[in-house]
């Protein structure tokens, strides 16, 4: 009931406060008034409303002083942005004076001398816009400990109350210091003073106050026209329920508190009540047991639940200071603990444990499980405890001869008849070790190469690189391309990558010309690498290319034909055949000369140490048009890059030199 000027006058039942009134008297006179009125209050006020506008004003929220209480101090905090203390400060963002915790809270302490029967004012500054919130005040004894007045005999379980810690914060220590000399002479020393470590008390009692904002009924949005509200906020349990409700449904397949949501239901008295779930034996909890289970959990449904649970059922217990008559034996928590780790084969063993002891043999169900595949024996069992309190419970293993990941063994409590189960020891695992040699690894994976169909100059030769068994991870390849003829095929080493599908696809361009020449190939050679080997049957393949010019009309008789030489390549250790072509063919004999000799200033110049001494005459007969060179190389046994020499014609007979020059590449085999 809120009244004005005085907590002992008649509340104001009309009209507005004056302007000039700033105490606003919190009290519930006819709620929690059971039996004989001279019982007075339980506790102290739970729910308030004040009625005003949308802009900001301090008021002072007076709070009555239950039975019991002493003290000469107030801790008290105000857990919504909405309110502000207005010792200092404004409604803007966090000033300097605020402290806040980290729940949020605006701590301050209030020195006021508590006497029951009295009151103690706080002043709040309600900020804008705040019609339609709730805040709580948070209030409590500062010094249960001093020795003038005895701990209030106030009981902290009431519903709107809840135990407190009172913090004293570190002193360091200080040094004893010369403050000055005295007329004497005489050094004046401040004796300086000891460390004190930080410390934490037990506060005996803290209470809250919710208070609801509601809008002005004068229609004049201003704080002018304040006006005294004598109505508790009413019990409206709708949306409570309806959170709940989503709770406990998610809860059913997704949580572990489908009973605590199911008991909320129940206590609110919700319509379509779900099917109770197995292990509910108080089918009602307390508005304390739900805020203190609530409490610094981030779930906004919390709010309307914990509201609608101390304004819907606190007021059903009479008397909520006497404890019930004939308390009811809470049912044993049970828990399970883990042995020491295994090896595949041995025992895992778990201990059962109920707290308290039973009177009686309990049975406790209980689920097995395992990670990965050690022959346990899982499913659902019974666990009979004794009235000892504790049960062993043993697991055996298997011992096979695969070599596997290490695992576990985990039993977990499950929900039963005449017990609890452990929010925090529930569950407990036995880790279990393999003990078997993992196989050897497998062989690296044979690389080959198959050439794809003959084209014609100009189009793609093909080759698909297979590497078998394919491999566990990407494997690259390395490849040597050259060519017999002239068709611009791009030549040397390259890189091939094979994926785990175990086979890749190599494609080697050539370009198309219009000069009449002898067909020819394209080779692609797999070199030897690291984590394969090369098919010593299909480490090779050639794609033919076909030339598509037409021939040059036949030369007079008297027309000297051309010389040149191609390029070719070859792995050390074999040989290296270069071709001599004589263009266009004649009706005469043709004779060349012949030699070869590193190629002086490349960078990867072969030296005569690399091939074999070769030099000598070509003769070609009439209507003969080429002529092949073999040159023998030389296998070390030195891992090395590619190496180029020169093959060079010179001093003709009856034909002319158009390419007296010719690249061998000697391909590194180590």
């Amino acid at each position: 009931r809120w009244g004005g000027g005085d907590p002992n006058q008649n509340p104001i039942d009309q009209g507005d406060i004056p302007q000039s009134m700033n105490n606003v008297y919190v009290g519930l006179s006819g709620i929690f008034e059971v039996g004989a009125p001279s019982l007075g209050w339980k506790r102290p006020p739970e729910t308030a409303a004040v009625r005003f506008g949308g802009h900001d004003r301090v008021v002072n929220v007076v709070l009555p002083v239950p039975p019991g209480v002493h003290g000469n101090g107030v801790l008290f905090t105000i857990s919504d942005g909405t309110a502000r203390d207005n010792l200092k400060g404004s409604c803007g963002p966090w000033n300097d004076y605020d402290n806040h915790d980290n729940h949020g809270y605006i701590e301050h302490w209030h020195y006021r001398d508590l006497r029951a029967g009295g009151s103690v004012s706080i002043p709040i500054r309600l900020c804008s816009p705040s019609v339609g919130k709730n805040f709580k005040i948070h209030w409590g004894d500062a010094s249960p400990n001093n020795v003038e007045y005895p701990e209030t005999s106030y009981d902290p379980a009431a519903p709107n109350c809840k135990a407190a810690q009172q913090v004293i914060p570190a002193r360091p220590y200080r040094a004893p210091r010369v403050e000055g000399h005295n007329r004497h002479g005489v050094p004046i020393v401040d004796p300086g003073e000891p460390g004190r470590p930080r410390q934490v008390n037990t506060v005996s009692w803290t209470c809250f106050t919710t208070v609801t904002v509601l809008a002005s009924s004068g229609g004049d949005d201003s704080l002018d026209s304040v006006s005294a509200q004598d109505d508790v906020v009413p019990c409206d349990a709708a949306v409570a329920i309806d959170r709940a409700r989503a709770a406990f449904e998610w809860h059913l397949s997704h949580g572990s508190d489908a009973a605590l949501f199911w008991r909320i239901l129940n206590t609110l008295g919700a319509d379509d009540l779900p099917a109770k779930p197995s292990g509910v034996t108080d089918e009602t909890i307390s508005a304390q047991d739900v805020e203190a289970f609530s409490s610094g959990k981030g779930w906004a449904g919390w709010a309307p639940i914990n509201d609608a649970m101390q304004r819907c059922t606190a007021a059903d217990d009479p008397d909520p200071v006497t404890p019930d008559p004939d308390p009811v034996t809470p049912d044993p928590e049970v828990s399970v603990a883990a042995g020491g780790g295994v090896t595949e084969g041995g025992d895992a063993v778990f201990t059962v444990t109920a707290v308290p002891a039973p009177s009686a043999p309990l049975s406790v169900d209980v689920s097995v499980s395992q990670s990965g595949d050690f022959g346990a024996a899982t499913g659902s069992r019974t666990v009979t405890v004794g009235t000892s309190g504790t049960a062993t419970l043993t697991v055996g293993t298997a011992d096979d001869s695969a070599d596997e990941a290490d695992g576990q063994v985990t039993v977990a409590v499950d929900a039963g008849s005449g017990y609890t189960v452990s929010q925090s020891a529930g569950t407990a695992t036995v880790a279990v070790a393999d003990d078997d040699d993992p196989p050897p690894p497998p062989p690296d994976p044979e690389v080959s190469i198959a050439a794809g169909a003959g084209i014609t100059e100009g189009g793609d030769a093909v080759f698909t690189v297979t590497a078998g068994p394919a491999p566990a991870t990407p494997l690259t390849v390395t490849v040597s391309v050259s060519q017999s003829g002239d068709y611009g095929a791009a030549t040397g080493s390259r890189q091939v990558t094979i994926p785990t599908s175990g086979s890749a696809v190599l494609t080697v361009a050539t370009t198309n010309d219009s000069a009449d020449e002898a067909d020819g190939s394209v080779t692609a050679t797999v070199g030897a690498g690291q984590g394969y080997t090369v098919s010593a049957t299909a480490g090779s393949a050639s794609v033919a290319v076909a030339d598509d010019d037409d021939p040059a009309p036949p030369p007079s008789v008297n027309a000297a034909p051309s010389l040149s030489v191609s390029d070719a390549s070859g792995a050390e250790g074999g040989t290296l055949t270069f071709t001599v072509t004589l263009s266009p063919s004649s009706n005469r004999y043709a004779w060349v000369h012949y030699y070869a000799r590193p190629a002086f200033g490349a960078a990867a110049s072969a030296t005569f140490a690399d091939f074999a001494q070769t030099y000598g005459m070509l003769t070609f007969e009439p209507g003969d048009t080429t002529k092949t060179i073999t040159v023998a190389l030389v296998d070390d046994n030195t891992p090395e890059a590619n190496e180029t020499f020169k093959l060079v014609l010179y001093t003709p007979a009856q034909a002319k030199i158009t390419d007296n020059e010719a690249t061998g590449t000697i391909t590194d085999n180590d």
